[in-house]
């Protein structure tokens, strides 16, 4: 199996969210942090991630640059 990798903007997070929730993703901050984690919660004023240590990361999405997270293929 092969795996494919989707990047979604910053502005088109919103649109995104169904698809986004409860998935493994990884978030791309304006100062080029990258957190990883599972996100929990998705709205216009907060990302809710929780990482592998289940510690929450509240961030806001103006300080986000894009979300990237991958899904498995069948070729």
């Amino acid at each position: 199996m092969g795996k494919r990798q989707f990047r979604i903007g910053q502005k088109d997070l919103l649109n995104k969210s169904d698809d986004l929730l409860g998935r493994k993703i990884q978030v791309i901050l304006n100062n080029n942090r990258v957190l990883s984690g599972s996100l929990e919660v998705l709205s216009a004023s907060e990302l809710l991630l929780k990482d592998a240590r289940f510690n929450l990361h509240r961030i806001s999405p103006n300080d986000v640059r894009e979300v990237v997270y991958d899904q498995e293929t069948l070729y």
